[in-house]
């Protein structure tokens, strides 16, 4: 059996595992995740969700209550960021310039490993040094998860959030209580 379908069944048992959807930490925003907690258990770098977790969705707008954590982060951590909604390039090239992150712009979404991989090669991390901060359970904690990677679930943005997407975190969070 190739390698890429071992993958491809290690994502359908993920799938069914509750403990995947688990993240390690939970937080209502950004703000409130402890720095010093994190050195202390060897993280080096950090991968962020772009929408709804640091910019608001499809802007390159990142909050005030953001800003000033993100920055915090930035100056002990190493960081990349990854997104499966980047409309173009102009975006992404806005969002390296105006916060001085690299963004992982990769063919396959998350929850697949390539996104998460490609990160953790761009810091110079390995899995047991990098965390993935992000909002939504089926992606970024599942696929964090999956890698072995520390996962901590913010809660979403829902200013400037397109009413499907605000759906999606409703039927979301029923599902992760439910199951």
């Amino acid at each position: 059996m190739k390698k890429h379908e071992l993958l491809k069944w290690k994502y359908i048992f993920a799938i069914l595992s509750r403990k995947k959807y688990m993240p390690n930490e939970y937080h209502r925003e950004i703000k409130s995740i402890n720095i010093n907690r994190l050195k202390k258990k060897g993280i080096k770098g950090i991968i962020f969700d772009i929408d709804q977790t640091l910019i608001f969705y499809h802007t390159s707008e990142m909050p005030e209550k953001v800003i000033n954590k993100f920055l915090e982060l930035q100056k002990g951590f190493k960081c990349c960021a990854v997104s499966n909604h980047l409309k173009g390039r102009n975006r992404e090239k806005e969002i390296k310039n105006k916060y001085k992150i690299k963004v992982i712009n990769s063919s396959r979404k998350k929850p697949d490993s390539l996104p998460f991989i490609l990160c953790m090669k761009e810091m110079g991390t390995n899995i047991r040094e990098t965390a993935m901060i992000g909002n939504c359970h089926l992606t970024d904690i599942l696929g964090a998860n999956i890698l072995g990677i520390y996962t901590i679930k913010v809660k979403p943005f829902m200013k400037k959030t397109p009413s499907w997407i605000r759906a999606v975190y409703y039927l979301e969070n029923i599902l992760y209580y439910w199951y």
